[in-house]
């Protein structure tokens, strides 16, 4: 290969690199779905209950609570449980909401899911009571929840995307140039 054209191709591999990066860092924090941060996997009676909160960093807002309950026997879902999440402030004055988690709230129909709106950062108990299985669960842990990201981060996107097509055409001519 000769060298203009081994430099070329080095030109564009670390352009492509370099909007690949931008686009994760833009695009990363609005990442949503079913899974996110294993909080608890916890054997209760028959079954196994796991608990998983998304965003992966709880922030003030909106936060979805996924639960997965198992059975320990054969590992298989079960899916006939009635499920409730309970998000209260843990060790301050607050109100506890409770929401019956579904499948139907959840993108991964294995899991059940509720979403909450926190209202305020600091220690919150989340317990999670499961009734309709040989013998009622009840499982809780606690997780800390940041103040919310700043304003200017939702619309970071927006405003980022122009500067990758700026990039992308400045190392198209740069690239043509050697």
């Amino acid at each position: 290969m000769p060298e203009h054209q081994s430099a070329t191709v080095r030109t564009r591999t670390r352009a492509g690199l370099a909007l690949g990066v931008v686009g994760i860092v833009l695009v990363g924090n609005s990442a949503r779905g079913d899974g996110g941060a294993l909080q608890l996997s916890q054997p209760c009676g028959d079954c196994v209950v796991s608990v998983f909160t998304s965003p992966t960093t709880l922030r003030v807002g909106k936060i979805d609570v996924s639960v997965y309950v198992q059975d320990s026997k054969t590992s298989l879902p079960v899916r006939d449980a009635a499920i409730f999440v309970t998000a209260a402030p843990a060790g301050r004055d607050g109100r506890a909401v409770r929401h019956r988690a579904t499948a139907e709230q959840a993108a991964n129909k294995l899991f059940q899911a509720a979403e909450f709106e926190l209202p305020e950062a600091g220690r919150w108990e989340f317990s999670i009571e499961a009734t309709g299985l040989r013998s009622p669960v009840a499982v809780s842990f606690e997780a800390h929840v940041a103040e919310p990201p700043p304003q200017w981060l939702a619309l970071a996107p927006w405003i980022g995307w122009p500067w990758l097509v700026v990039a992308a055409f400045v190392a198209t001519r740069f690239s043509r140039r050697r």
